[in-house]
């Protein structure tokens, strides 16, 4: 939800307060559902959604990456060396949280059963 959230404010330059309007929202009307669902199998509908979102989400960014190029401020030393704060081996570890996150859902083996 909190990832939602921030995608939300970046996409319609919102403020913190409608970021937390829209957060609560999602999630009474969205994952408050699903949590009382007997069975999930209609989730794989949803799951399919998100996989599509997530490639809509590397097209976009390669899409960007091909028409405006490497920003100026990246070089060797920001991008492979851990110098200047965060470098890509830290935004690849967050991979790691990701899987972990997904793969230890309190459904995924309802999920898979069905």
């Amino acid at each position: 939800l909190i990832v939602c959230g921030q995608v939300f404010q970046v996409i319609f330059q919102a403020d913190d307060r409608a970021r937390s309007i829209f957060v609560v929202l999602v999630g009474v009307f969205v994952c408050g559902p699903l949590a009382l669902a007997k069975h999930v199998g209609f989730m794989r509908h949803l799951a399919a959604i998100s996989v599509g979102a997530l490639l809509l989400l590397v097209g976009s960014v390669v899409w960007y990456w091909a028409k405006h190029g490497i920003d100026e401020s990246v070089d060797v030393e920001s991008f492979l060396l851990p110098g200047s704060g965060a470098t890509v081996f830290t935004y690849m570890n967050s991979i790691n949280n990701m899987v972990f996150a997904y793969n230890n859902q309190f459904n995924v083996p309802q999920l898979t059963g069905e």
